[in-house]
């Protein structure tokens, strides 16, 4: 009952993100509705772009009355330095206007390239809306909620803050877990501890977590393509808190750096996504926390997993942790965790 009760505090508490991405698997412009999904895009783009043309238009005209009334100020020192400033603020105006038109354009394209997706200005936008259901030019909390669990216990998980800075991508999250069985003894207690430790690693490294993404190489064209490959780079700083959501005596850090790669089969009408994702990181922490995980040799590790799972609507997210692996036997572990996930809106 303790357990039941402690795993519903935390669904309560956290609002998550299970396997550190929320990569936006579905693709509702494919096959049977490649058509009709077309004729709507080519629309919006057109209506978009008579929109841009027209305000334009305006600045334009705008800048060409300023530059009249410079010509018959001509004489006038102090009447022809004001001007001159409008002139300028509206060049900028006017050149900034250019630019949200060509990325705004750009959304309905679907021409970001395959190889750093991000690196071309232009396309950055909608790749970060292709891939996480969300724009750059905002930030976004709560991005996701999820709860995963197994024979020894749960874990929820919450992306709390997520936004885009240029070519990446930043989270900040955070986690609690909560054991199956209370603890008797002493050795009872260091298992428990080793447990949680492992769970927090495999799911973010700890209570609190900062990571950065590079994405590296994608499928790149998200309106005809049904399979989605996507492999990103990341660098996660992580600290568990003494007395968050854990029996820690101590707090600890660690940081990790890594691949992961993920592949998604969507269905015709994008109802049904099935994908596979694997990450291989290596992990360097504090004495404590290497203590805490129970690893045999106290220093940097590598570690890993093999995630399946499902996702439907768009909204909703089965998964399981098939495997763990690592450098140390204690990271290693065939036990099955499985994961239910709420994407957002955004």
């Amino acid at each position: 009952m303790k357990a039941i009760i402690t795993t519903v505090f935390a669904l309560m508490f956290c609002a998550t993100a299970f396997g550190q991405t929320n990569v936006n698997e579905t693709r509702n412009k494919v096959l049977s509705g490649k058509d009709k999904s077309s004729t709507v895009n080519n629309a919006t783009k057109e209506v978009n772009r008579k929109h841009y043309e027209e305000v334009l238009k305006k600045q334009n005209a705008e800048l060409t009355e300023l530059n009249k009334e410079l010509e018959k100020a001509i004489g006038d020192r102090d009447a022809m330095d004001k001007i001159e400033e409008k002139i300028k603020a509206k060049e900028i105006q006017l050149k900034k206007t250019e630019e949200e038109k060509e990325v705004r354009l750009a959304l309905f394209d679907g021409n970001y390239s395959a190889i750093l997706p991000t690196k071309n200005k232009l396309y950055r936008q909608q790749f970060f809306q292709s891939m996480y259901n969300k724009g750059s030019d905002k930030t976004s909390f709560v991005n996701s909620f999820s709860l995963a669990a197994n024979s020894d216990g749960a874990l929820a998980q919450s992306e709390v803050v997520t936004d885009n800075l240029g070519i990446f991508r930043i989270a900040f999250g955070s986690m609690v877990t909560s054991s199956s069985e209370k603890p008797t003894d002493d050795a009872e207690i260091q298992e428990e501890t080793e447990q949680e430790a492992i769970k927090r690693l495999i799911n973010g490294g700890g209570n609190f977590y900062l990571e950065v993404v590079l994405p590296l190489l994608t499928t790149n064209n998200e309106n005809e393509g049904w399979v989605t490959w996507y492999t990103y780079a990341n660098v996660i700083g992580a600290s568990d808190i003494k007395g968050f959501g854990n029996n820690l005596d101590t707090s600890t850090a660690n940081v990790s750096g890594g691949l992961t790669t993920y592949a998604g089969v969507t269905s015709d009408n994008g109802k049904f996504n099935f994908f596979v994702q694997a990450n291989l990181n290596y992990t360097l922490g504090s004495d404590d926390f290497y203590q805490n995980l129970g690893l045999t040799e106290e220093k940097g590790f590598v570690n890993g997993k093999f995630v399946a799972g499902i996702t439907m609507l768009n909204t909703f997210r089965l998964s399981a942790i098939v495997s763990t692996f690592g450098s140390d036997e204690k990271l290693r572990n065939g036990d099955v965790t499985f994961g239910v996930q709420i994407l957002p809106k955004l």
